[in-house]
């Protein structure tokens, strides 16, 4: 009998033009509530332009589909495209409730799982300085406390050598690069108590069958 269960989604992007996003995201939702999962982790992209009437179709629908208890991280479009600015916190916060960085702990038959959210803060400059150095220390200082604990990791951006990129057809340099990419490559692999989740790609679930670390993966080995 499993512990628990949980739902997990990326790159809702509503407000994107051509495709009913609010539908297909309260079809998930719908989904997941109707399982009864324990929560459900969105890796990032919940909106198309960051616009806060985009924020505001999020806040409507996640308060629909409550007992999905949702949870969710920043991706490149949260963000303001080619801007320093990055990021408006307190909008983000206003409407989705969450902070840029957080966890939410599980306890289940004696045990407690730990899901850390790492959010990002600019889309610019690529996608070399995504993340603001203090959240990735203290993502590696959750992961240190909690090393003999599992620890599930929710964010955007994923590996491109090791996942997310089948085939190695994606675009060129749309993905994390530079100290950043090594920096978290090397605490995915030094806590190997860690999963982590990305988003970002794109690949439909049923093309986990071609590479079956697309946007799951633990250690390089």
């Amino acid at each position: 009998v499993p512990m628990y269960s949980f739902g997990l989604l990326s790159d809702v992007h509503i407000g994107y033009s051509g495709i009913d996003a609010e539908a297909d995201f309260r079809r998930a939702l719908g989904f997941f509530q109707a399982e009864g999962v324990e929560l459900t982790c969105i890796c990032g992209d919940i909106t198309q332009n960051g616009l806060e009437s985009e924020l505001q179709i999020y806040e409507q629908t996640i308060m629909e589909f409550a007992a999905a208890n949702v949870f969710t991280t920043t991706g490149n479009h949260d963000c303001v495209e080619g801007s320093s600015k990055g990021i408006d916190p307190e909008l983000w916060t206003k409407y989705t409730h969450m902070p840029m960085v957080y966890e939410h702990a599980v306890e289940s038959n004696g045990r407690v799982d730990h899901f850390l959210f790492l959010g990002m803060s600019y889309w610019y400059n690529g996608f070399s300085s995504a993340y603001l150095d203090y959240h990735i220390n203290w993502l590696e200082n959750m992961l240190e406390e909690y090393r003999n604990e599992r620890c599930f990791v929710i964010t955007h951006l994923f590996f491109p050598e090791r996942s997310g990129n089948l085939l190695e057809i994606y675009p060129q340099a749309n993905w994390l690069s530079g100290k950043q990419l090594a920096r978290l490559q090397d605490l995915c692999d030094r806590y190997v108590n860690s999963i982590w989740f990305s988003g970002h790609s794109h690949w439909q679930w049923e093309l986990q069958k071609y590479e079956d670390r697309a946007n799951i993966y633990r250690t390089y080995n």
